[in-house]
């Protein structure tokens, strides 16, 4: 791809994309879910699902599929206006049988979903709270139904990507306090709740990296010097780093957190 795609419109679309290409962390998360929603985490039995920051429901469909067969009220909260209309597109499609209710805000102005729900999804969205992730804890605690969980994934540390970035002193878009495990480990600690973590591994294939991987890594566009200095980085400094396992690069961790009502048990 030529350099001066890197200031095209689509080009958040299309690092996202690549880094899904090279990526195993959604079937690892579809893997996990699936094998234990009706044991370890004790979802299958939901019938209400509040997804927080689901994007366009790349993976929705898969995860009520395989999770939820009780299902009947699908609520999600979603800031980004086009991805809001096309989930409800494709919900609303795919779901016929499930009530689907799909808000276009910021959680943070979220005043709730009109009744207790079973589980609450927030898959790798954490990071864009800033600083009120302590408070959209609390308030999503209050929307759980008795036998309700919080099923929040994120990071567990810094990727290859993410280090390139910040050695090379590029600014993030958006502030990085949030970005990890173990930030969000503490938030929930303060919480009234019982929470449970799972650690599960991830792969990235990076071995023939480009610039899209790390625009989609430092969350904005970059320009063609950027672009080169990156991809430098890359091959020269951040792959010699990494560990190779079955034929990629072992990046970084993902962790799900169940978190539970104290007195749910």
């Amino acid at each position: 791809m030529q350099h001066d795609d890197v200031t095209s419109e689509d080009w958040y679309e299309e690092s996202y994309i690549d880094f899904c290409r090279r990526s195993s962390h959604e079937a690892v998360l579809m893997d996990f879910l699936t094998t234990h929603a009706s044991g370890t985490l004790d979802i299958s039995h939901a019938s209400s699902l509040l997804s927080i920051g689901p994007g366009s429901g790349d993976l929705e469909v898969s995860i009520i599929n395989r999770c939820f067969p009780k299902l009947t009220n699908y609520f999600a909260v979603e800031l980004n206006m086009g991805h809001a209309n096309t989930l409800a597109e494709i919900m609303t499609k795919e779901m016929p049988n499930v009530e689907v209710k799909i808000w276009n805000e910021a959680v943070q102005n979220f005043p709730g979903p009109p009744q207790k729900v079973d589980v609450v999804m927030m898959t790798h969205m954490a990071y864009y709270l800033h600083d009120c992730l302590e408070e959209v804890v609390r308030k999503v605690m209050g929307w759980l139904s008795p036998r309700g969980a919080l099923l929040l994934t994120q990071k567990g540390g810094k990727n290859g990507a993410i280090h390139m970035g910040e050695m090379l002193g590029i600014k993030y878009d958006i502030p990085s306090k949030r970005f990890y495990a173990p930030e969000v480990r503490a938030v929930l600690n303060q919480q009234k709740c019982v929470v449970e973590e799972f650690v599960m591994p991830m792969d990235m294939n990076i071995k023939d990296p480009d610039w899209r991987m790390a625009c989609w890594s430092l969350h904005r566009k970059l320009t063609a010097e950027e672009a080169e200095t990156c991809l430098k980085f890359l091959k020269e400094e951040v792959l010699p780093r990494c560990q190779i396992r079955d034929g990629e690069v072992e990046c970084c961790e993902q962790i799900v957190f169940k978190v539970a009502l104290s007195d749910s048990k």
